[in-house]
Protein backbone atom coordinates (compact mmCIF):
# COMPACT_ATOMS: atom_id res chain seq x y z
CA UNK A 1 0.00 0.00 0.00
CA UNK A 2 1.16 3.39 -0.77
CA UNK A 3 0.02 6.61 0.45
CA UNK A 4 1.17 9.97 -0.77
CA UNK A 5 0.02 13.99 -0.07
CA UNK A 6 2.26 15.93 -2.70
CA UNK A 7 6.00 15.29 -1.89
CA UNK A 8 5.28 13.02 1.21
CA UNK A 9 4.87 9.43 0.77
CA UNK A 10 4.84 6.35 2.79
CA UNK A 11 5.05 2.58 1.70
CA UNK A 12 3.59 -0.25 3.69
CA UNK A 13 3.63 -4.08 2.91
CA UNK A 14 0.84 -6.10 4.31
CA UNK A 15 1.46 -10.35 4.13
CA UNK A 16 -1.45 -12.46 2.56
CA UNK A 17 -1.69 -15.68 4.47
CA UNK A 18 -4.38 -17.39 2.68
CA UNK A 19 -5.53 -20.32 5.20
CA UNK A 20 -7.10 -23.51 3.43
CA UNK A 21 -8.78 -26.99 4.17
CA UNK A 22 -7.25 -30.09 2.10
CA UNK A 23 -9.33 -33.67 2.19
CA UNK A 24 -7.98 -36.75 0.74
CA UNK A 25 -9.63 -39.99 1.06
CA UNK A 26 -8.45 -43.67 1.99
CA UNK A 27 -9.67 -45.27 -0.75
CA UNK A 28 -10.22 -42.82 -3.15
CA UNK A 29 -12.58 -44.91 -5.14
CA UNK A 30 -15.52 -47.24 -4.32
CA UNK A 31 -17.50 -50.37 -5.75
CA UNK A 32 -20.45 -51.18 -4.81
CA UNK A 33 -22.96 -53.45 -5.21
CA UNK A 34 -26.86 -52.75 -5.65
CA UNK A 35 -28.34 -53.60 -2.03
CA UNK A 36 -25.41 -52.78 -0.58
CA UNK A 37 -23.15 -49.66 0.94
CA UNK A 38 -19.34 -48.93 1.36
CA UNK A 39 -17.15 -46.62 3.22
CA UNK A 40 -14.29 -44.95 3.31
CA UNK A 41 -12.44 -42.55 4.92
CA UNK A 42 -11.92 -38.25 4.52
CA UNK A 43 -8.95 -37.01 5.90
CA UNK A 44 -8.84 -33.63 6.60
CA UNK A 45 -5.87 -31.13 7.22
CA UNK A 46 -5.48 -27.12 8.55
CA UNK A 47 -3.52 -25.53 6.35
CA UNK A 48 -1.70 -22.01 7.07
CA UNK A 49 -3.40 -22.12 10.32
CA UNK A 50 -6.98 -22.56 9.48
CA UNK A 51 -9.31 -23.40 12.85
CA UNK A 52 -12.76 -23.40 14.41
CA UNK A 53 -15.80 -25.52 13.81
CA UNK A 54 -15.94 -27.48 10.58
CA UNK A 55 -19.70 -28.36 9.01
CA UNK A 56 -20.07 -31.53 7.09
CA UNK A 57 -22.62 -32.37 4.06
CA UNK A 58 -22.53 -34.46 1.35
CA UNK A 59 -24.39 -34.71 -2.14
CA UNK A 60 -24.67 -37.53 -4.40
CA UNK A 61 -24.30 -36.56 -8.51
CA UNK A 62 -24.96 -38.37 -11.60
CA UNK A 63 -24.69 -36.83 -15.16
CA UNK A 64 -24.00 -33.28 -13.17
CA UNK A 65 -27.54 -33.61 -11.85
CA UNK A 66 -28.65 -34.05 -8.45
CA UNK A 67 -29.34 -37.83 -7.95
CA UNK A 68 -32.60 -38.94 -7.88
CA UNK A 69 -32.04 -42.70 -7.45
CA UNK A 70 -31.49 -45.55 -4.88
CA UNK A 71 -28.36 -43.96 -3.21
CA UNK A 72 -27.34 -41.60 -0.91
CA UNK A 73 -24.16 -40.51 1.33
CA UNK A 74 -23.72 -39.91 5.02
CA UNK A 75 -20.36 -38.37 6.77
CA UNK A 76 -19.93 -39.42 10.74
CA UNK A 77 -19.37 -36.79 12.30
CA UNK A 78 -21.11 -34.37 10.63
CA UNK A 79 -18.87 -31.45 12.55
CA UNK A 80 -15.34 -31.27 14.10
CA UNK A 81 -13.35 -28.58 15.57
CA UNK A 82 -10.31 -28.26 13.46
CA UNK A 83 -7.22 -26.70 15.66
CA UNK A 84 -4.27 -24.36 13.87
CA UNK A 85 -1.70 -27.06 11.54
CA UNK A 86 -4.17 -29.80 13.09
CA UNK A 87 -5.89 -32.84 11.48
CA UNK A 88 -8.97 -34.88 11.76
CA UNK A 89 -10.98 -38.27 9.85
CA UNK A 90 -14.27 -38.50 9.17
CA UNK A 91 -16.10 -41.72 7.63
CA UNK A 92 -18.20 -41.74 4.39
CA UNK A 93 -20.86 -44.12 3.77
CA UNK A 94 -22.53 -44.37 0.88
CA UNK A 95 -25.54 -46.98 0.75
CA UNK A 96 -27.11 -48.15 -2.66
CA UNK A 97 -30.13 -49.54 -2.51
CA UNK A 98 -31.95 -52.36 -5.18
CA UNK A 99 -33.34 -50.07 -7.75
CA UNK A 100 -30.29 -48.18 -8.70
CA UNK A 101 -29.16 -49.03 -12.16
CA UNK A 102 -25.41 -49.15 -13.06
CA UNK A 103 -23.87 -45.48 -13.10
CA UNK A 104 -21.17 -43.89 -12.47
CA UNK A 105 -21.51 -41.79 -9.43
CA UNK A 106 -20.03 -38.72 -7.56
CA UNK A 107 -20.44 -38.31 -4.08
CA UNK A 108 -19.59 -34.56 -3.18
CA UNK A 109 -18.30 -34.17 0.28
CA UNK A 110 -18.97 -30.28 1.62
CA UNK A 111 -17.35 -28.49 4.21
CA UNK A 112 -17.87 -25.40 5.46
CA UNK A 113 -16.32 -22.69 8.54
CA UNK A 114 -18.19 -19.24 8.61
CA UNK A 115 -17.46 -17.79 4.95
CA UNK A 116 -15.25 -20.73 3.43
CA UNK A 117 -16.76 -23.43 1.54
CA UNK A 118 -14.65 -26.64 0.23
CA UNK A 119 -15.75 -29.83 -1.99
CA UNK A 120 -14.18 -32.92 -2.67
CA UNK A 121 -15.21 -35.15 -4.95
CA UNK A 122 -15.46 -39.04 -4.70
CA UNK A 123 -15.94 -41.10 -8.24
CA UNK A 124 -17.87 -44.17 -7.64
CA UNK A 125 -18.94 -46.64 -9.69
CA UNK A 126 -21.47 -48.42 -9.17
CA UNK A 127 -21.95 -51.87 -10.36
CA UNK A 128 -25.46 -54.24 -10.29
CA UNK A 129 -24.40 -58.09 -9.64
Amino acid sequence: MIASSGAISHTASFPVIVQNLTMTSSPSSLTITRGSSGTTEINLSSVNGLSGNVSLGTTVWENYYIHAYDANASVNPMSMILSSGGAGKITLTISVGQSEPNSLLRVVVSASMVRQLWNFNLTLQVNVV
